[in-house]
Order: structure tokens, then C-alpha cells, then sequence
């Protein structure tokens, strides 16, 4: 029998009168051709070794690695000088026939690492930053995995291995995320009991979370906000933010709110360039000269004029009225106008 196919074989045989016996064995064929392994992938060196049926055999062998390099040994090194895809071809002769045979050898290229994210941390903080494109992974500080957690700014690196033990080398910086600087501001910078409402605001920034402290024991979240001061003794409230930016960092302001005495002297410019021009808007006042003459009643806020207008730069009087849970309260002091 003729086989080119390896495994179980059969042979039935019957004599001239019929009896029959049966044998089985294994048919095994070695394989002829090109066999190949990589012995240093970084540098594309790869062993190339021509099978043959009979190793004591007087063959002659002629490679071709189709670079341009030839080779006549059974066994031979060589190194590929780029990678990508390769036709190695063998020619085995003897003095009754010559066979060819072709390999396809794909030469690998190093691996390509790239992070899952920018190297940054926030300021105190740490992180954890992710390596893909190899197989097996060692960091600067002999960790190994696909993660390391980051906790300072500086340099960092990570040698990846692929399977056939190409490495790659990536370098890169840590740096501390830039603060985006976040201020308190607010409507007014001194409050007292007649006037103890504050609009408070910050940056509005995407993705910002906002966290308040009044400084009199009351918090809130958000962005601009009207906060009411229940105002006892105090001489200033100490107001805190803090926020959370779009990066994941933390950011704190802080602002203080002084109280001041409303039978204080009080002043204001309505000079008509915008920055305190009106005098307690929103608040019903009634505001008198030193004559003791009615000069302004009203809640849009005086805007320091008398029957239409200005008044001279003076200290006036002035009552402002409130609604509390017992009914309408009044508390009096003097604003001084200066223009």
C-alpha cells in the first residue's frame, strides 16, 4: 500500500477457504519540509531548519529568504532587517529528485503601548493608569501587570513583552492637572439685620459640582445661590467653597461676609456708573434729610436724588421697614452720599 495520510491502518486478510484475521497499526509519516522558531524577535532573528526524511541522508539545500540572502546549511540563522510578511523558500535535492518547499513568516514588529488615559493626577491625589498592546507588562518600579497607581508627578515608564518576546519601551510624564481657579463672588460683601440676603455664585464651568458653607452652620449645593443670614452677635461669616472640577479635583475659595451695624454710617455713589448706584433695593425705606424732610419712600431703591434731583453729598437718615413672624418691623441708620 501506498499512504501519504498518517494514523490507524487495517489489513483484513482471507485465505482460499475462507478464514480471516485481522491486523491493525499505526502508520506514522514525518514531515518534510521547513521548520522555524524565533530566537530573538526584537532583533528579527528567527531559526530555519530543513526536514528531511532521512537525517543521515546526502541532501544539498538552498534557501532563499527573500531579502536578497541565500543560504546552503540545514539549519541557519537569520535575521529579517523589517518586519511583516516573509516567503522563506527551501530546495532539497539528492541524486534521484529535488523538492521545493515555501513558508510564510510573518516577521513581528514591536509592540505599540498606549495608555487609557492622559497621565495626570490631581494635586494629593493618586490614579490608576491602564497599559494595553503587549502581553506581559514590567514598570519602572519592577511592578508588573497592566496597571499602575500614580500618587506623584514625574517621570514613569513600562516595558511590554508581546508573546514571541518583542518589547517596546513607553516613557512619559505625570503631571498635576491645571486648576481652573474657582472664586467666590457675591452681591454684596457686608450685610446686616435689615439686609442679610447674599447671592452667591462662582465660575459656571461644565461638569463642576459645588459645595457651600455659609459659615453660620447652614450648607447648600449648586451654583448661584441666595443665602439668608440669621445675624446674631457675629462681626463676619466665613464662607467656603468647594468644588469638584471637571477633572475629578478638588478646588476650595473662601470669601468672608462682614456684619455691620445698620445705625452705622453707610455709604453709596450714584454717580450712574453702575457700581452702587441704588441704595437697599427691594427693601421698603423711607429716607429723610437733616431738616427732617421726607425725601424718598419706596421699595425700588433710592437712587439719591429728591423730586428728580441729585441731592447734595450729605449723611441722611433712613428708616427701612421689614415683615417678620409678629408683623412689620423697622430698624433706622444713616447713609452718606458720595459721588
Amino acid at each position: 500500500m501506498t499512504s501519504s495520510q498518517a494514523g490507524s491502518v487495517t489489513l483484513k486478510v482471507t485465505d482460499a477457504v475462507g478464514c480471516v484475521v485481522d491486523s491493525t497499526f499505526n502508520l506514522s509519516i514525518s514531515p518534510t519540509g521547513i521548520a522555524s522558531k524565533v530566537l530573538d524577535c526584537d532583533k528579527h532573528t528567527y531559526q530555519f531548519n530543513a526536514i528531511v526524511l532521512d537525517p543521515l541522508g546526502a541532501y544539498t539545500y538552498n534557501w532563499n529568504f527573500g531579502d536578497g540572502a541565500t543560504d546552503t546549511n540545514k539549519t541557519v540563522n537569520h535575521s529579517f532587517a523589517t518586519s511583516g510578511s516573509k516567503t522563506v523558500k527551501l530546495t532539497i535535492s539528492s541524486s534521484a529528485c529535488s523538492i521545493d518547499y515555501t513558508q510564510l513568516v510573518t516577521v513581528e514588529a514591536p509592540p505599540v503601548l498606549t495608555l487609557d488615559k492622559d497621565p495626570k493626577v490631581c494635586s494629593g491625589d493618586s490614579t490608576i493608569i491602564h497599559v494595553s498592546g503587549a502581553d506581559t507588562y514590567k514598570w519602572n518600579d519592577n511592578s508588573t501587570g497592566d496597571s499602575i497607581m500614580i500618587n506623584r508627578t514625574g517621570e514613569y515608564s513600562v516595558i511590554g513583552t508581546s508573546k514571541s518576546g518583542c518589547t517596546a519601551e513607553l516613557k512619559f510624564m505625570v503631571s498635576n492637572f491645571n486648576l481652573l481657579k474657582y472664586t467666590i463672588q457675591s452681591d454684596k460683601n457686608e450685610i446686616s439685620t435689615t439686609n442679610s440676603t447674599v447671592r452667591f455664585w462662582s465660575e459656571s464651568i461644565p461638569s463642576s459640582q459645588y459645595s457651600w458653607d455659609f459659615g453660620d452652620g447652614k450648607s447648600a449645593q449648586g451654583n448661584n445661590l441666595d443665602h439668608i443670614y440669621s445675624i446674631t452677635n457675629e462681626k463676619s461669616f466665613t464662607v467656603r467653597l468647594k468644588v469638584i472640577n471637571p477633572n475629578g479635583c478638588e478646588e476650595f475659595a473662601t470669601k468672608k461676609i462682614l456684619v455691620v451695624n445698620a445705625s452705622m454710617y453707610n455709604t453709596f455713589s450714584p454717580n450712574g456708573d453702575g457700581i452702587d448706584d441704588v441704595f437697599m433695593k427691594s427693601w421698603h425705606i423711607k429716607v429723610y434729610n437733616r431738616n427732617g424732610i421726607l425725601i424718598y419712600d419706596g421699595s425700588d431703591g433710592w437712587d439719591g436724588t429728591y423730586k428728580g434731583k441729585p441731592v447734595s453729598n450729605d449723611t441722611y437718615f433712613f428708616v427701612v421697614y421689614y415683615s417678620s413672624e409678629t408683623g412689620t418691623k423697622t430698624n433706622s441708620g444713616y447713609v452718606t452720599v458720595v459721588r
